[in-house]
């Protein structure tokens, strides 16, 4: 066979194999859209396991100790992606906290708004009243992951006189799926050094609360397992993607400010930090921190990671931020290698249009631009492009 016909046979089957995983997946939503599905929770110490009609969601806690019958409530959160997308409604066979059932509805309601074709408004509700089990909690956990953005948020929460607490979650980018599953025990490894230095405690979650597209509902996985603790802590927080300025231009996005707001208790809440920075401006921070820079990680690249290629996307992206942030890419990646084919590599569409504006603006005004070759003919190549009139949209 001719490589060409191998391909264009090869293309074929997958866009056959792909209607039929489609088709499956509509069968399944029509079976249970309009339908109420009642989930019930397990707990064997730190484990604890969501069951539920075709719906079974495990979670694992490592570095610290939960209490007996942990609060229901962070099951909604894993549980919404799957209801939104089937369009059933979630019955909770314990009590849960009713601001978390209303935010819920609320967010169901907007993801219906945002994208209609994908996503349902369904009603979350449980047994019982709920209350709040155990009093005497730690101020806050934060998430982390050992990218730019929480690796920024813990060092301006870090404290040498309290203990602050770092919450890792295995199953979104580290996961069974595919290589970076065992290389997980590496990045606890390497980012191990930095958090003690900074008098912080990590805590681990294992999950197979995954669903996609993970870039919208990330989010909801994150939610879940800081709820998983909020009978440890009085708040837990994540970090925030982009600037409230770029997440106008990322829509629609997970990890957005508008929702993350309504993700949230009666005592808890999953609250944004560090949304008044871009990550160039966060890189110049950690660069400056003079202890953090050796422990970041955000390869994209399953069979790397902990360690950073220097190749992907997201390597290429934050060689180029490095250079606006500090003037140089620092030895930081396995291949150090930067030039203007790299920068040329960014994309100017979208989430793409923000990364390049907010590379620029820091390289213009701390006279990094001839740090980054190509970048003005990015910047122009933007500006080339229309913006729609929203009226069209």
């Amino acid at each position: 066979m001719q490589p060409l016909t191998w391909f264009r046979s090869l293309r074929k089957t997958n866009a056959k194999k792909k209607e039929k995983a489609n088709n499956k997946k509509n069968k399944r939503q029509r079976e249970h859209s309009g339908k109420t599905l009642t989930f019930s929770i397990t707990q064997n110490a730190n484990s604890v396991g969501i069951h539920g009609d075709s719906l079974s969601l495990q979670f694992a806690v490592e570095g610290i100790d939960l209490p007996q019958n942990v609060d229901a409530s962070f099951s909604v959160w894993s549980i919404l992606p799957a209801a939104m997308a089937a369009g059933f409604n979630v019955h909770i066979e314990h009590p849960i906290d009713p601001v978390v059932a209303a935010n819920a509805e609320q967010l169901t309601r907007i993801w219906e708004m945002w994208i209609p074709n994908r996503y349902r408004s369904v009603t979350v509700s449980g047994e019982g009243e709920w209350s709040r089990n155990r009093k005497q909690r730690f101020p806050r956990v934060d998430l982390y992951s050992g990218g730019v953005d929480s690796t920024y948020s813990i060092l301006q929460s870090a404290s040498l006189k309290h203990r602050g607490y770092a919450l890792t979650v295995r199953g979104l980018d580290y996961r069974d799926k595919n290589a970076s599953a065992k290389r997980f025990p590496e990045l606890i490894s390497k980012t191990a050094p930095l958090l003690k230095k900074i008098n912080y405690q990590q805590t681990v979650v294992r999950t197979d609360a995954r669903f996609d597209p993970l870039s919208i509902t990330h989010g909801f996985t994150l939610a879940s397992c800081l709820f998983l603790l909020s009978d440890l802590f009085e708040e837990g927080t994540i970090a925030a993607d982009q600037t409230l300025v770029q997440d106008m231009v990322t829509f629609p996005w997970g990890n957005n400010h508008l929702t993350n707001h309504y993700l949230a208790g009666s005592d808890f809440a999953m609250r944004t930090v560090g949304a008044d920075l871009t990550r160039t401006e966060k890189l110049a921070v950690i660069a400056g921190s003079g202890v953090a820079l050796p422990f970041l990680s955000f390869c994209r690249k399953p069979s790397i990671v902990p360690s950073n290629c220097g190749r992907c996307d997201k390597c290429v992206r934050t060689k180029v931020m490095l250079a606006a942030a500090i003037g140089r890419v620092p030895e930081i990646f396995i291949d150090s290698q930067f030039n203007k084919d790299f920068v040329k590599r960014l994309e100017t569409g979208g989430r793409g249009r923000a990364d390049v504006f907010e590379i620029y603006h820091y390289a213009l005004q701390h006279g990094h631009i001839d740090a980054v070759p190509g970048l003005l003919e990015l910047v122009e190549e933007c500006r080339q492009i229309e913006t729609p009139d929203p009226r069209e949209l």
